[in-house]
């Protein structure tokens, strides 16, 4: 199940000119209804790409590797309130990205253009605010931004919902807060659109596994996998299974302590500390592969008892309430093909998401995220 999150201004946080609508009713809650998704809503009203609380501000402060898509939507109070220049929103937008991009930077982003604004007067998306630049300017700059760095947008100008003809019902203040309905409208065209971006992402992921060799040379030694705290490295050279399985089994157990830390730390209570080390040379023989074999076996005993400790504590999805134990199937056979290569890296990535996950968990329950 994917889990969205959303970061925005009152619109996506469920302001509706004069309340706030309930909170299954916003956007995004909507969208993941729609979708069979969970969804954090951390939009903020008042907000902007830049500022207080803002685009940049929040990016910064959150972990992306606890979800699976994003959808941003500022804009309107970045045009009625502007700061600067467009270029100083080109800049906003772009940190805003780059932070995404420092904790995950696979995950895939929806920007979702603002709706039309009939603040100070407006009565058209071709108006310019005090600073000198319209609706449509924006838009336009979001849309380009967007694009350049390889991420969907949703433009509403496309098919409006809000317009100056009908702006004094669908907008609960007449202004620029959609009604309940007109949100509910809202999320029922973007659903299918992030689901679509979201199944693609997916696709290609798994389109594209980690290259193999199946000789000393051919290939990097190693694939580092970037996104989130906790970075292994994805075999590309059979021939060196030894020194892989060796270096990512100090990587995790690393990272098992630093959560048991944190935990500590948090609650005041007494550290675990986990001691297992792997020393395998690169001899490709029959002790090699059976210490495959153990050494993921006993990762897989270390990080459940991990993920059981995290439940008991409350370090788990919010929405759930819980983080699922894993599975690990190391490969079996003495192959040096692909399919042996596939399955090993597999294991690594199946270790390496739910680490991150519990990760990006304690940093809610930190206040850091």
């Amino acid at each position: 199940m994917a889990n969205l999150v959303a970061l925005g201004d009152s619109i996506l946080e469920g302001w509706d000119g004069h309340e706030d609508v309930p909170r299954e009713r916003t956007i995004p809650k909507t969208i993941a209804k729609i979708n069979g998704w969970q969804a954090s809503n951390k939009a903020i009203g008042g907000t902007q790409f830049g500022g207080k609380n803002s685009f940049v501000q929040l990016t910064a402060q959150t972990n992306f590797y606890a979800y699976d898509i994003v959808l941003v939507g500022y804009g309107v109070n970045d045009w009625c309130y502007p700061s600067g220049s467009l270029s100083v929103e080109r800049q906003y937008i772009e940190q805003g990205i780059q932070n995404i991009k420092n904790t995950n930077a696979q995950i895939p982003i929806v920007f979702e253009l603002p709706t039309e604004d009939f603040r100070n007067g407006s009565t058209s998306l071709d108006d310019k605010n005090n600073r000198g630049w319209s609706q449509n300017d924006l838009c336009d700059l979001i849309a380009q931004v967007a694009t350049e760095h390889g991420y969907q947008y949703f433009d509403w100008r496309q098919n409006p919902l809000i317009t100056p003809g009908n702006h004094t019902t669908t907008l609960g203040d007449g202004q620029v807060h959609p009604t309940q309905d007109i949100m509910d409208k809202m999320a029922a065209r973007l659903a299918p659109m992030l689901k679509s971006v979201y199944e693609q992402h997916n696709h290609n992921n798994s389109s594209n596994e980690e290259p193999s060799g199946n000789h000393p040379g051919d290939k990097p030694d190693v694939q580092p996998v970037t996104g989130g705290d906790v970075q292994l490295e994805m075999l590309a050279n059979p021939f060196l299974v030894g020194s892989n399985l060796n270096a990512n089994t100090e990587k995790v157990v690393s990272a098992i302590n630093t959560i048991y830390q944190k935990v500590a730390d948090l609650y005041s209570m007494t550290e675990d500390k986990v001691e297992l080390t792997a020393n395998y040379p690169n001899d490709l023989n029959r002790t090699l592969y059976k210490g495959v074999i153990l050494m993921f076996l006993s990762l897989q005993e270390t990080v459940n008892k991990l993920i059981k400790f995290c439940n008991e504590q409350g370090i788990v999805d919010m929405m759930t309430g819980k983080t699922d134990t894993i599975t690990l199937d190391p490969p079996h056979l003495l192959t040096l093909d692909d399919a042996y290569q596939k399955q090993y890296n597999a294991q690594w990535q199946i270790i390496r998401e739910v680490l991150n996950k519990l990760l990006g968990y304690l940093k809610e329950m930190e206040g850091v995220e």
